[in-house]
């Protein structure tokens, strides 16, 4: 601490170590201890007692304290007046952070304010990035970065584009970690992957669209290994295997809900076809198409999903197409399952139009409220519930392991063409080998009672 006005070096204050600020040079300060002995403060004869103190800009242009201690006086001098001159205009001593700006733990000198200020700034890019891209991406996928932008990005947007280097990646990275150490849901993250890939999201798009030369793309492979939280000791397995899908569906009969019987349909539609709760929450009558006569040829488009919106003023809607529908064309058609065909027939009647799921103001359920009674079925099923897209990884390692390990098959019913994404539903039933064993074994007592049949009719016929 340094003391502003001239402390009496004779008189003990309560404190074995004091700093006495220099007369002249502003930052500058020595240390003090109290020597019982002579019965004053004095400079210890040890040791490094000289202390400079300036303020620099830190990796994303903003002020922040440095301290660094001397053994002699001339050394601690020149630091200070090196700091100077290299941080040109900038550069005042013993100055107090102002309100509001984030303090980080590295210090990289980025030159003046004058040089600092010319330039595009990350903020006008944001601007630019939202103008030209949003249009093509989904109301949620832009609030969802709209809210990104918001509460992580705040420490970039006031700088020159150029200055965004590797070490203020670094930089920013620490920062958020310090960030979310206020929150008590800071707990629950398990990476800053998304906050990092939206941050090369844009600066790949200012790559693109400006032809700068002096542009470097700064995220490197350590970025994406630091922005990890934590890792999880074992990946959950979100399978939701076909005896458990029918507790739960046995369960929404129990439920004292008005809506028990379209949920438990939406339910039934979602896992038998492996969907996404938004596409099946959008399936209108006209995209269902029933063969009472010959149910087997029943079949349902999957063209439109729901957009529910997380921010406040943003309304949920109704959109065309489905998530990395692009390549299909928008849509996927699927034959549709015995169980499938069962719900759609419950809810069916002459005339049916608009959407199947709908509560009783003849709009489409809200995630919270499909959430909730889900939830609600799983417990009263006794079966663990791990969130809505259980059933489409339930539905599809169905489909997959009934169709003997087809990855085609999986393929079509999930409308993914990346195999990376179709192994990640796709997976084999623990008791797999058991099966294929168990069958080899029935074919063999088949060709044992054959034989043995033989056998017979032969000793018969030769008495």
């Amino acid at each position: 601490m340094t003391n502003q006005s001239k402390p009496n070096l004779r008189k003990y204050n309560g404190k074995d170590r004091i700093y006495v600020q220099h007369g002249t040079i502003k930052g500058l300060s020595k240390e003090l201890r109290w020597n019982a002995e002579a019965g004053e403060y004095k400079m210890p004869a040890t040791g490094s007692p000289w202390v400079a103190r300036r303020t620099e800009l830190n990796a994303f242009g903003q002020p922040q304290r440095k301290q660094k201690i001397f053994v002699t006086f001339e050394a601690a001098k020149s630091s200070l007046f090196g700091a100077i001159q290299s941080q040109g205009t900038f550069a005042t001593f013993e100055t107090t952070l102002p309100k509001g700006v984030f303090e980080f733990g590295a210090s990289i000198q980025t030159g003046s304010v004058e040089q600092i200020a010319k330039g595009k700034k990350f903020s006008e890019l944001v601007e630019s990035f939202r103008k030209r891209r949003y249009p093509k991406l989904s109301q949620g996928t832009a609030a969802h970065y709209d809210q990104l932008f918001r509460l992580h990005f705040e420490p970039l947007m006031g700088l020159e584009i150029n200055l965004i280097g590797p070490k203020v990646v670094d930089e920013w990275i620490d920062h958020l970690f310090e960030n979310i150490r206020r929150f008590p849901q800071a707990r629950l993250r398990k990476s800053f992957e998304k906050e990092l890939t939206l941050l090369g999201i844009v600066l790949r798009f200012y790559d693109d669209q400006e032809d700068d030369p002096q542009f470097k793309f700064p995220i490197k492979s350590r970025h994406r290994a630091a922005a990890e939280v934590r890792k999880e000791s074992e990946v959950q397995d979100r399978d939701l295997s076909y005896e458990e899908f029918q507790k739960v569906s046995s369960a929404f009969d129990c439920l004292k809900c008005k809506h028990a019987m379209a949920m438990k349909a939406l339910f039934v539609v979602q896992y038998r076809q492996a969907l996404r709760v938004s596409e099946a929450a959008a399936i209108q009558w006209e995209d269902v198409k029933l063969d009472f006569r010959n149910p087997s040829s029943s079949s349902v488009r999957i063209c439109r999903h729901i957009e529910w919106s997380r921010a406040s003023g943003v309304e949920s809607r109704l959109t065309g197409g489905f998530k990395n529908s692009k390549g299909s064309g928008g849509f996927k058609d699927q034959p549709i399952f015995p169980e499938t065909f069962q719900a759609f027939k419950e809810l069916h009647f002459i005339g049916a139009k608009g959407l199947v799921f709908k509560d009783v103001k003849g709009v489409f359920f809200s995630y919270r409220s499909i959430q909730s009674i889900y939830e609600r079925a799983f417990n009263l099923a006794g079966v663990e519930y791990k969130g809505t897209h259980q059933l489409r990884h339930g539905g599809c390692r169905l489909v997959f392991n009934s169709s003997g390990g087809d990855r085609a098959v999986a393929g079509q019913i999930l409308g993914n063409r990346d195999a990376e994404t179709i192994d990640v539903y796709a997976k084999r039933k623990v008791d797999a080998l058991n099966e294929v064993s168990q069958r080899d074994w029935a074919r063999f007592r088949e060709d044992q009672a054959v034989t043995s049949a033989s056998v017979g009719e032969d000793k018969v016929s030769s008495l």
